[in-house]
């Protein structure tokens, strides 16, 4: 894996899966996210992509609010994008593994 003085970021979009624990219970759950990851080292750019986030209505209270994309409606929003797991996402592991 090239060191960061060794080039320059090389950042392209990709689906990033986070799996974590949940504090009290323990029970395991995942966040994906459309980020961007170096092809060269692996560094991930955690940017926000505003066409990620959805305002719909809240069936309950017929009010408007946010949504951010569910897994599978953003790999059919970017069928083409690599994905990668990050297993200790609650480490703040900033590398995806190439």
């Amino acid at each position: 894996m090239a060191t960061k003085r060794e080039h320059k970021h090389d950042f392209q979009e990709c689906l990033i899966t986070y799996h974590y624990k949940a504090n009290v219970s323990g029970d395991p759950f995942e966040i994906t996210r459309h980020e961007r990851y170096c092809t060269k080292c692996g560094r991930i750019d955690h940017v926000r992509f505003d066409g990620d986030i959805e305002k719909r209505r809240v069936p309950t209270t017929d009010r408007f609010g946010y949504f951010i994309l569910s897994k599978n409606d953003l790999m059919k929003k970017y069928p083409k994008l690599p994905m990668f797991d990050v297993i200790d996402g609650e480490k703040h592991n900033n590398f995806v593994n190439l």
